[in-house]
């Protein structure tokens, strides 16, 4: 199963996925997908919601709600949708 965060901001807020779903919303509806299937579980962080410290804190707290595994873009921060014009690249 693939949670991503544009169809995650689009059926939890209504709206594109242009930054307004944060970590707790992601943590809290992997938790409650992770309730109900027992198969794998891929979660889209975007950049992982800031630097470095961020990114850990991330992945520990979407293994503590039931992720098998994650996907992090190589975005600058905060992250500019693929779907929309502007989006700049990582320069790091």
């Amino acid at each position: 199963m693939y949670l991503n965060g544009a169809g995650l901001t689009n059926m939890h807020y209504g709206m594109p996925d242009l930054g307004f779903i944060g970590l707790r919303d992601v943590a809290e509806h992997t938790a409650r997908i992770r309730d109900a299937i027992d198969f794998l579980i891929v979660v889209d962080v975007d950049t992982g919601f800031g630097n470095a410290l961020n990114v850990r804190h991330t992945v520990r707290t979407l293994e503590r709600a039931g992720k098998d595994a994650i996907q992090i873009e190589g975005q600058m921060f905060p992250k500019r949708c693929g779907h929309f014009a502007g989006k700049p690249a990582n320069t790091h």
